[in-house]
């Protein structure tokens, strides 16, 4: 249910400010059991990003940009991540599509 989804995906924010990253994981995940979203998506991405399992934040992001191609700032996460697996192409062509959504 929507409730629910929003409940643990506000759950999940606040254990990632605080930087519990294991539990704001948690959060996300079952937000994602409930209803599929961008933000939890787009959060998640950036919680492995960090944590450098890059395969795992890819998954994500291109979850969270099916849902949601208009999000500059799915894009440039995916820019990043890209840059930072080497795939450089796929970075600009990311970081590119940042500035034709948002200019």
């Amino acid at each position: 249910d929507e409730a629910d989804a929003d409940a643990h995906r506000g759950l999940g924010h606040l254990y990632l400010k605080r930087q519990k990253f294991t539990k704001a994981i948690a959060c996300f995940l079952k937000a994602l059991h409930f209803k599929e979203d961008v933000d939890s998506h787009n959060a998640l991405g950036s919680i492995y990003l960090n944590k450098g399992h890059s395969d795992k934040s890819l998954e994500h992001f291109l979850a969270a940009r099916k849902l949601g191609p208009g999000y500059a700032s799915i894009h440039y996460n995916l820019g990043i991540l890209y840059r930072e697996r080497g795939e450089l192409v796929e970075s600009e062509a990311s970081l590119q599509q940042v500035l034709e959504i948002d200019p």
